[in-house]
């Protein structure tokens, strides 16, 4: 699903299976956004990598229709997807 975020539109998974939300670091370096550490490292698994992060970009705005979320997003090296949003 194509959603609006950052004024741009991007590639965004909604994942049930996921316990956070991601933000692709390339998108990251593409829009300028602020990245803080996050206070711990966290090592994500797929079924085809690991990876390492200890970032995040707080308090991200994202629009989905007529709705707004705010949400935190931690930096991933990912290439499928733009944000990847768990689903609480």
């Amino acid at each position: 699903m194509y959603s609006f975020f950052f004024n741009t539109y991007a590639r965004v998974l909604f994942d049930s299976g996921s316990t956070h939300s991601f933000i692709s670091a390339s998108f990251v370096c593409a829009l300028g956004l602020e990245t803080r550490p996050l206070g711990y490292s966290l090592s994500i698994e797929t079924a085809f990598s690991s990876r390492g992060t200890n970032l995040v970009c707080r308090a991200c705005s994202l629009h989905i229709d007529d709705l707004e979320f705010e949400v935190d997003l931690i930096v991933l090296a990912m290439s499928s997807y733009v944000v990847i949003l768990c689903m609480d």
